[in-house]
């Protein structure tokens, strides 16, 4: 498109939309990755009396993580109860996370959502 709009005389529009193309294919990959410091987890539970102390542990080990959400399991084990979780990365993989939730007792899966 830029061809024909160069092909018909108008030049600034042409490189309007080179500008514009170059922003965003430059700049909106370093924007993004800036603000995916979060990771969504989903966790399984053995049962629900380990729920407070699993998030006292979740909370202690990593810091500034929030937005908790219990739901019924994924794998429809009875008796098990799901959880997720917004945990900051910082300097993390997404499997160190989840290694590290997977050796908390009572969680019997854990995931990145």
């Amino acid at each position: 498109t830029m061809g024909i709009a160069c092909g018909a005389g108008f030049y600034l529009c042409a490189f309007t939309a080179a500008a514009v193309i170059y922003v965003t294919t430059v700049g909106l990959p370093s924007l993004e990755q800036s603000h995916k410091q979060n990771s969504r987890f989903y966790l399984e539970l053995s049962d629900m009396t380990q729920t407070n102390r699993v998030i006292a542990e979740i909370h202690k080990l990593f810091k500034g993580c929030h937005d908790f959400d219990l739901h019924t399991s994924k794998c429809g084990q009875c008796g098990y109860i799901g959880l997720s979780v917004n945990i900051p990365l910082r300097n993390m993989t997404g499997s160190e996370v989840v290694e590290i939730l997977l050796s908390l007792e009572g969680v019997i899966i854990a995931m990145e959502d």
